[in-house]
């Protein structure tokens, strides 16, 4: 008696009879033993050890899944093939804390369709990661490059949007490593606790912070989502302040601000880290270790506004779309037959 097929192998079946759509999916990060690397690539993607390591990844994936209440018998997935040396485990590390954000922000949906939306959510950041980690460290092909193990797995859309949001993550993490006496300094002047042993890990933080901001203005407000003209306007107004000179002084103190930089030094104030490390460095644009790395992640924002447009909009917790004549149509997620997650204006 034939064995049953396992996960990966049912999927790699399916994908053959059914067509396979270009969107986000799971992405088990393998590490590949250096004997099994100098075989031939089709010899040690099938061999026992590796099917076992993206079995095992499936099993935890839907361990998640069953508290999602997502009901589905195949995971679509792209396993990202790492060597198992100290940069493979060093990129897998780094990919794996990103991705894990989402699913770590102790977030109960209240819907399916929260249940749904989290988990696309918890892939792009998946895709994220893995961006960020090989932009970083290298060790594989650029992911989305023409070779890259994401191009012919995502839409164009999902591409663009990682290429977008990898050059503002990767811009702050510049700032984040070249101005970190000044954060330092700026928390200690202020006795604000930094817990952080590396600018790598206040990096973390803010990912952290940012999710959760991104999670209470959608699925989580009770009331209507910003309207999507109302969410660029945001990111103009934040990309011009943060360029405008002088908007704070050295000593990080002015008396005449206009209303609107002083509703956003009030948010800087009150948003965690989010907020602390723009203060920290922002007197400090002009100096020589800062000035570039700041223009850059200006930038960066400004080329990536399209990033702040959540993709849907929320009304008490429920999803909906918003067309031009400004009415309400309903949204809602499945699943295909393969697994992977829809979204069907209704």
């Amino acid at each position: 008696m034939n064995s049953p097929l396992s996960q990966a192998e049912l999927q790699t079946w399916a994908e053959q009879v059914f067509e396979r759509p270009r969107t986000l999916q799971e992405l088990p990060l393998i590490l590949v033993p250096p004997n099994l690397l100098s075989l031939p690539t089709g010899h040690w993607k099938t061999s026992p050890a590796i099917q076992s390591a993206i079995q095992n990844w499936l099993e935890e994936a839907g361990l998640d899944d069953e508290r999602l209440r997502l009901e589905r018998q195949l995971i679509p997935h792209a396993p990202i093939y790492l060597p198992d040396t100290s940069e493979g485990q060093k990129f897998f590390r780094l990919a794996k804390a990103i991705a894990d954000i989402p699913l770590n922000a102790l977030i109960l949906p209240k819907n399916q369709d929260q249940g749904y939306w989290l988990k696309t959510l918890h892939y792009y950041w998946q895709a994220r990661g893995v961006v960020i980690a090989q932009q970083l460290l290298g060790v594989i092909p650029d992911p989305l490059g023409e070779s890259g193990v994401l191009r012919e797995r995502l839409s164009d859309q999902n591409l663009e949007c990682l290429r977008l949001s990898s050059a503002i993550d990767i811009a702050c993490l510049q700032l984040l490593t070249h101005g970190e006496l000044y954060i330092q300094r700026w928390a200690k002047k202020n006795q604000v606790a930094y817990p952080f042993e590396t600018p790598g890990d206040l990096f973390l933080e803010l990912l952290r912070e940012d999710f959760l901001v991104i999670w209470q203005l959608g699925p989580g407000n009770q009331e209507e989502s910003l309207s999507k003209a109302k969410q660029r306007d945001n990111l103009a107004v934040r990309v011009r302040l943060l360029r405008q000179s002088p908007w704070l002084n050295k000593q990080g103190n002015r008396q005449d601000y206009n209303p609107t930089e002083q509703e956003y030094l009030q948010y800087l104030q009150q948003a965690g880290w989010s907020g602390h490390w723009l203060l920290a460095l922002r007197p400090h644009m002009y100096e020589q270790r800062i000035e570039a790395d700041w223009e850059a992640y200006t930038r960066a924002l400004s080329k990536g506004k399209e990033l702040t447009v959540s993709l849907l909009d929320w009304l008490r917790g429920e999803p909906f779309a918003r067309p031009m004549s400004n009415s309400h149509r309903g949204v809602e997620g499945t699943l295909d037959l393969l697994g992977y997650i829809r979204w069907i204006w209704i």
